[in-house]
């Protein structure tokens, strides 16, 4: 074959997606999400609002902002020294100018204020959401082996609640962390400049207090990424929850779940942050306790200096120096936490964004063919070990070849290694992945979870070559190879979105043809006659979740759809028609060969369904990931074949067996249980009915502390009287006295600092504690009020399971961010202000009387700069949300995005809808003004205290020790005030948090009831009573119509047709996912809308289509299929296991039955994983239901495991009423009554022999299948 090769760099446009490196350290890694700066000449606007710019003018007007205290501390001294003494006239004198300078300095803080909070929030929203988007575009370019490791849990908790988190500490947190270091470095310059010997004994105090700090800053960086790993794994177990919800309905596992969510998660969790609050507690007690031992020995010092000549307003100004650093100090730990925090969520993050998979699709590097080409494949010596699983040889020593415009098929027992070779064959791996994958992710391995061993023994040796067209496959551009090679998988996955936009996703380039390309498409997949019918046709919208409606065959349909539109050179189907019915897959399977022959297209064939491989030109065959055989249907069945693995698996079909008997080994419902009631050795405690219940929990920690929060405010209003009488001291004439009285009053502030230092260790620890445990309680809770929604919940827009999970995390975080330094913060401030202003007023009440009104004012600011920040938090947390819900849906279908070669255009989709995102700039900057007012109030009152102080002196209507006493509680009240609001938006976040998480517990399912009435109708079993049905998302299409039917026990019932005739709506209905539109259920005469829901359904066991699994054991898995509360002991264990015929398995296992399965049974091997399906017959068998249902049970499996699995269920039926759904009619040819649907309605019933002898609906389903 002739064909002209072409270099991707040549003539080709610099790719959209392209690695984000850089090689600033973490603490400025945000800095790198930032665009170009532009030119200030060209573009002066867009130069103005660079993100650079913004931090820059934020930086320089926080700084400005930041010397407004050590300007009030100079000022002071100025003031103190001009009314000691002189005429009433310079005092006055003294007052005004004193008020005139600090009214200057208020404004100039209002200013700067406003400026520097608006321009840090500003830069932090676009450099976060530009990081949302980096990481994004990281994760859709990663290869499986980085998934295999990292759980879609995860990717949406660090896309939501990570970088919200880089949103705050690099946002308003380091505004106000700047603003409060500069205030430190003035006041240290200042403190030098006035008295410098006093500045140097308080010094002293300063490097003892940074080395305690800097070692529990170390612990605290360990415990937090430990539990940082925790919370991941936390996300990755909710989500993998809400996404399984119809199997955590059908069981009610979710007090199971979540027994081991609070266990093996939470426990350990709150463990850590114990710990980290104890830390927390050492800290915030150390630095309080060193600044309130500033007073004593600056008092002590300060008496020294004065009788040796110094200036009391010298004294005083730096005394105030010193005291606003420790306080500065103190006030900046919750935004130096919370800043720590957005670094640590930065480098973890950090470490995904800049990730380089071993196939990069970014790389415009490699070969490209030209049109007229034909592509063929061939494996040369190829042994190949996933990443995950480095000890088990998923394919050893491969060779064969896949001839160019050809129809090769691939056959062989589960786990034989047929899709690995697909997976190879688009790239998604190479054969030298385990090798290079093992250790380059040992750092993002620690970073999700510090407490995992790195897998040891033995690992498989990767080699070979696989060859495309006779070059190297790795020559070819990733991109470009992949759009070459449309492929289908079982289980496909769809976006949100319309049909017309998933078919259209197959699309190399768009054009004004493409609609008749996508009907083309459509029709040849047999899908455009169901998606005609639809109310909207091809512009009807379906959901991306797990829970969608379509059917599983009408998905895979759509997506055959989506993989031929493109016209693609190689077509590779993998299981692609396991879930369509016989007849509509012989219809597939004659569109697509015509089309293999009329385009000339490579077509490769994995299938368990031998039928469909009959036409293939050649078959080969596996087994134990070694090619056995290759040719031919005939070749292949014929006796003389060398290999007899292929004729087995024809000849190896599932017994078919009429009902059997209730004299089974099954135990009699009125024989000996099997079950015994065991307690848990963990009781989840009752449902809070609002999440503000749940702080019932964290009373007994939280009032304790609050008390003490409430005493240590209080200690505030000790020393302000105190230190009046301290001032007082200072000015006595003779020096003696001075130094015997400073010193009494500077034992007095040390015996309040020790008594304060402990007081507040214990208080910082209890509120810090308590929050923690608040946080893991609250999610717990959330996740429980979620689990007991309905399944229509699920499938809305805005709350899948990706959505959901982000959403748990990012608000109990929320709410754990403010109950905790915060909150202890605002107690604190409260009685500090309550406590000042009640001595204020008993000193004297003409100096205290004039805060009034600048408080009333100062709250009606206050009140305002609080709606603008809800209404502020509240647009940019749902825009927050909205980017999060892209991310988790991504991620969810990020085997198809890669298939499809469709990251870029995901990207694009991302830019398109987020890119025009505006910044609620009205709000921000209200916010931001009304904080920047409030925070000017100190020096502004201050300018009004120093007059009217001054004035009252001149009167001698005050005397000095009042005079200070007041000034001081005064300024600690205006002070504090402000402190408090600057924890506005952690209130807002918290009261937002609480409201949705109310809204989850307030939220009642939707379900349908009806009293308990005797109607006469005496009828035993399960009876459908003129049934129909349309879902809620669709109540414009009835899927169910006049359904009638009666099931009894002890017989089996079964349910075939075409796909989307309803068969699966049957299941749905009888489990009560969904309420019926019209008619009613009843069994044993009781309409079930009477029974609860655990009543009904602890009747049942169900088997779904695909098996699920959780993380955990072969016992706790099995243990799931038990009702609440309830155990089983080891007979019964291995009765289930013996009647899912999975017994041997299960003890061949490292650990037998207490072999951990992994996140969704991942480190089952291939082969291993077709025992999931008969682990999980063994879970319903468990329950011994009187009825179980059985959804497609078979319909991915080899003839082998078919016929293993198949005799399991055989097993299991007997003595219970079955009802089964099936495509593969060899698994219900058995049932005692067979029900053919058609659109929604039963067209024809009866047994097997007679709905053949009809020759009707089921005859034709029959003959698709010989």
């Amino acid at each position: 074959m002739s064909h002209t090769v072409s270099h991707a760099e040549d003539g080709i446009p610099t790719p959209l997606l392209v690695a984000h490196r850089s090689t600033l350290p973490n603490f400025l890694y945000i800095l790198s999400f930032a665009p170009p700066v532009p030119s200030l000449l060209r573009q002066p606007r867009a130069f103005a609002v660079h993100p650079y710019t913004l931090y820059v003018t934020g930086v320089i007007t926080a700084t400005i902002a930041g010397l407004g205290l050590p300007a009030f501390d100079i000022v002071f001294g100025f003031w103190t020294n001009g009314i000691r003494e002189g005429a009433p006239s310079e005092i006055r004198g003294r007052g005004d100018s004193s008020g005139l300078i600090m009214t200057i300095v208020g404004v100039v803080f209002f200013i700067c204020t406003t400026v520097f909070l608006t321009c840090f929030i500003t830069a932090a929203i676009k450099l976060s959401d530009a990081a949302r988007q980096k990481y994004l575009e990281a994760i859709m370019v990663q290869d499986p082996a980085f998934f295999d490791r990292v759980g879609s849990g995860d990717i949406a908790t660090r896309a939501r609640k990570d970088i919200d988190s880089m949103r705050i500490g690099m946002g308003e947190r380091l505004g106000y962390l700047c603003w409060s270091l500069s205030t430190i470095l003035a006041a240290f310059v200042s403190g030098f400049a006035h008295t410098p010997r006093q500045a140097g004994f308080l010094f002293t105090l300063i490097p003892t207090t940074i080395l305690l700090l800097f070692g529990l800053g170390v612990v605290t960086d360990k415990i937090s990424a430990r539990q940082s790993a925790l919370d991941g794994r936390i996300s990755s177990h909710i989500e993998q929850v809400l996404s399984s919800i119809r199997i955590v309905h059908a069981f009610d596992m979710a007090p199971a779940l979540l027994t081991r969510m609070e266990t093996a998660l939470l426990r350990p969790w709150r463990k850590l942050t114990k710990r980290l609050s104890l830390v927390k507690a050492i800290e915030q007690g150390a630095v309080f306790g060193a600044g309130l031992i500033v007073y004593s020995m600056s008092f002590w010092f300060g008496g020294r200096e004065v009788a040796s000549g110094t200036s009391v307003g010298n004294v005083l100004t730096t005394f105030y120096n010193f005291v606003n650093i420790f306080f500065a100090a103190a006030g900046m730990v919750p935004h130096f936490i919370a800043t720590t925090n957005a670094i640590r969520d930065l480098g973890n993050i950090r470490l995904q964004i800049e990730r380089e998979p071993l196939i990069d699709i970014r790389s415009p590097d490699g070969l490209r063919f030209d049109a007229d080409w034909q592509p063929s494949f061939e494996l040369d010596g190829v042994t190949f070990a996933y990443p995950s699983r480095p000890m088990h040889a998923a394919l050893n020593n491969v060779s064969f070849r896949i001839e160019a415009g050809k129809f090769t098929a691939m056959a062989g027992p589960s786990g034989s290694g047929k899709s690995t070779i697909g997976s190879l064959l688009q790239r998604m791996y190479d054969p030298e992945s385990l090798t290079h994958d093992v250790e380059r992710d040992a750092a993002i391995l620690k970073s999700l979870d510090e407490g995992k061993m790195p897998i040891s023994g033995p690992h498989i040796t990767s080699s070979g070559t696989i060859r495309m067209s006779g070059r190297n496959i790795k020559d070819f551009n990733v991109t470009w190879l992949r759009s070459q090679v449309a492929v289908v998988l079982q289980n496909p996955q769809l976006s949100s979105g319309t049909i017309y936009e998933n078919v259209a996703a197959g699309l190399i380039t768009r054009s004004e043809n493409d609609s008749a390309l996508i009907e083309s498409a459509l029709r040849k997949a047999q899908a455009w006659d169901f998606v005609s019918e639809l109310p909207k046709g091809l512009h009807t919208e379906i959901t991306g979740e797990r829970t969608g409606l379509l059917s599983g065959g009408q998905v895979q349909r759509i997506a055959i759809a989506r993989a031929l539109v493109r016209r693609p050179k190689c077509l590779l189907l993998d299981e692609a028609t396991s879930a369509v019915s016989a007849d509509t897959e012989a219809k597939i399977q004659e569109s697509l060969i015509a089309e293999q022959k009329e385009t000339g297209m490579t077509m490769i064939v994995i299938a368990h369904r031998l039928s469909t491989l009959i036409n293939a030109d050649t078959i080969i065959v596996m087994r134990d990931g070694s090619v056995v055989q290759s040719g031919t249907y005939d070749e292949l069945v014929s006796p003389s074949c060398p290999d007899p693995t292929f004729r087995l698996m024809v000849e190896a079909k599932p017994t078919v067996t009429k009902h059997l008997p209730s004299t089974s080994t099954v135990v009699s419902e009125k024989g000996e249980s099997i079950h015994e009631t065991l307690e848990y050795p963990y009781i989840l405690p009752p449902a809070p009915s609002s999440p503000w219940h749940v702080f019932r929990s964290i009373a007994p920690i939280l009032i304790p502390s609050a008390f003490l929060g409430i005493v240590l405010g209080g200690a505030f209003t000790a020393i302000g009287y105190l230190q009046g009488q301290g001032v007082a001291a200072l000015n006595n004439p003779d020096l003696h006295e001075m130094r015997r009285e400073v010193n009494r009053w500077a034992l007095w502030f040390l015996v309040v600092a020790l008594v304060s230092g402990l007081s507040s260790f214990l208080f910082t620890f209890g509120i810090e504690w308590a929050g923690q445990k608040l946080v893991a309680d609250l999610k717990r809770e959330s996740v429980r009020a979620l689990s007991r929604q309905e399944v229509a919940f699920f499938e809305k827009t805005k709350t899948g399971s990706g959505s959901l999970t982000a959403a748990v995390a990012s608000n109990t975080s929320n709410v754990g961010n403010f109950v905790g330094v915060v909150l202890a913060s605002v107690i604190m401030s409260l009685s500090n202000f309550v406590g000042t202003v009640a001595l204020a007023f008993a000193l004297s009440w003409r100096l205290a009387a004039m805060v009034i009104a600048p408080l009333v004012l100062a709250s009606g600011i206050g009140y305002l700069n609080f709606r603008f920040l809800e209404r502020f938090e509240e647009t940019t947390n749902e825009q927050s949300d909205e980017q999060a819900a892209f991310v988790a849906e991504s991620v969810n279908s990020i085997g198809t995005i890669a298939s499809l070669s469709r990251e870029a255009e995901t990207m694009r989709q991302f830019e398109a809808k987020f890119a025009k995102k505006s910044i609620d700039m009205k709000n921000l900057i209200g916010a931001s003004a009304t904080m920047g007012f409030i925070q000017a109030v100190v020096d502004l009152f201050g300018a009004l205290i120093f007059w009217w102080g001054a004035t009252l002196v001149s009167e001698k209507r005050v005397d000095l020790a009042s005079l200070f006493a007041v000034v001081e509680a005064v300024l600690v009240t205006l002070y504090v005030c402000p402190k408090m609001l600057t924890y506005g938006g952690d209130f807002q976040r918290m009261r937002k948090a609480m409201r949705t998480i109310k809204e989850w517990m307030d939220r009642a399912p939707i379900q349908a009831t009806a009293p308990d009435v005797d109607d006469g109708e005496k009828s035993s079993g399960l009876v459908l009573h003129d049934i129909a049905l349309q879902y809620p998302s669709r109540p414009d299409v009835t899927v169910l119509q006049g359904i009638h039917a009666h099931f009894e026990d002890e017989r089996s019932y079964a349910f075939c047709g075409t796909s989307g005739a309803g068969k699966s709506s049957i299941l749905a209905i009888l489990e009560r996912f969904y309420e019926p539109s019209s008619g009613k259920i009843t069994l044993d005469g009781r309409d079930v809308r009477s029974m609860s829901l655990a009543e009904l359904r602890g009747e049942i066991g169900y088997v779904s289509q695909e098996p699920i699994l959780f993380e955990g054991s072969v016992r706790f898995n099995l243990e799931l299929g038990l009702k609440p509360g309830s155990r089983a002991s080891e007979g019964d264990l291995e009765w289930s296991l013996k009647q899912a015929n999975i017994l041997p398995f299960v003890h061949n296992l490292p650990e037998g039955i207490d072999t951990d399965l992994g996140m969704k049974g991942r480190r089952l091997s291939g082969g291993q994983r077709q025992a999931s399906d008969r682990l999980c017959i063994a879970r319903a068998l468990l329950r011994k239901p009187r009825i179980l249902l059985l959804d497609e049970a078979t319909s991915a499996l080899d003839g082998e495991s078919e016929a293993a699995v198949q005799t399991a269920l055989d097993m299991a039926s007997a003595g219970r009423m079955t009802i089964t759904i099936g495509h593969r009619l060899s698994s219900i040819i058995g049932a005692n009554v067979i029900y053919v649907m058609d659109q929604g309605k039963i067209v024809e019933t009866g047994t097997h022999d007679e709905l053949v002898g009809r020759k009707g609906k089921y005859f034709e389903l029959v003959q698709a299948q010989l």
